[in-house]
């Protein structure tokens, strides 16, 4: 899910561009009911806005109420710790499998069913594991059932920086079992599992870090969605899905 709201905004007006060659950024501004100057501001120079512009520009983009707050938390206070849920290191042990992450991404999505047969036809497990997944994300109030669904807690998550090197590697190594999977269990069209060669100082692996880091979370952030067809996938940079729809699954 994106949540910059000036990155939600410049890819409608980019639509509606292209749907109309004559929409300008004045026109953009009287549908939203804001000025032109501080649209302009809003788009090209990133400006911080107030919280009645959030509002203004969320009631005209429609957001659902699910991303509502959060968007308009994140455009406000996009440092605070508190649009984060941080995990301890005994936390994260609990649930370092990528199945773990799977139900914790599809809980995002409006429809999701807590029927746990519907949900190990979904992510491709057991009843009895499935159960087991979801009793850890409860216990750490990541996810609750209402009304049949199952309904996504916890906003974003992050770690404290005391994560045992062995609970990481146990996500890894569940990471990359998929990943190896997947090369003959899923069409090419539904993967991207790619590699490139290159030359490099080692002095410059933190900067590559970094920035890798930033990619990701760009990625995420554009093409994320919650709607009743989306899935779980994995992006390691390999780009896998780990879920499917349970018409699919047998």
């Amino acid at each position: 899910m994106e949540l910059k709201i000036n990155n939600i905004l410049q890819k409608q007006f980019d639509e509606k561009s292209r749907k109309n060659g004559l929409y300008s950024i004045r026109a953009f501004a009287r549908d939203i009911g804001i000025g032109k100057s501080t649209l302009h501001e809003i788009l090209h120079r990133d400006k911080k806005m107030s919280k009645s512009t959030c509002i203004k520009i969320l009631n005209y983009l429609k957001v659902s109420p699910t991303d509502y707050d959060e968007i308009l938390n994140f455009n406000l206070n996009p440092t605070q710790d508190n649009l984060f849920k941080e995990l301890t290191a005994e936390e994260f042990s609990k649930i370092a499998t990528c199945e773990h992450y799977a139900l914790l991404s599809l809980a995002k999505s409006p429809s999701c069913p807590s029927d746990l047969d519907l949900l190990s036809q979904r992510i491709v497990l057991s009843k009895i594991e499935t159960e087991n997944l979801l009793e850890d994300l409860i216990q750490l109030d990541l996810v609750a059932v209402q009304e049949h669904r199952l309904v996504r807690t916890a906003k974003l998550l992050t770690t404290t920086y005391d994560v045992p090197s062995k609970a990481i590697q146990k996500y890894h190594n569940t990471s990359l079992d998929k990943i190896k999977d997947a090369l003959e269990g899923v069409e090419v069209e539904l993967r991207d599992i790619a590699s490139t060669m290159f030359l490099m100082s080692p002095d410059k692996m933190e900067s590559l870090k970094e920035e890798l880091k930033a990619i990701r979370r760009k990625l995420v952030s554009s093409i994320e969605d919650n709607n009743e067809n989306s899935e779980a996938f994995l992006l390691n940079i390999s780009v896998i899905p780990i879920s499917k729809r349970s018409i699919d699954a047998h």
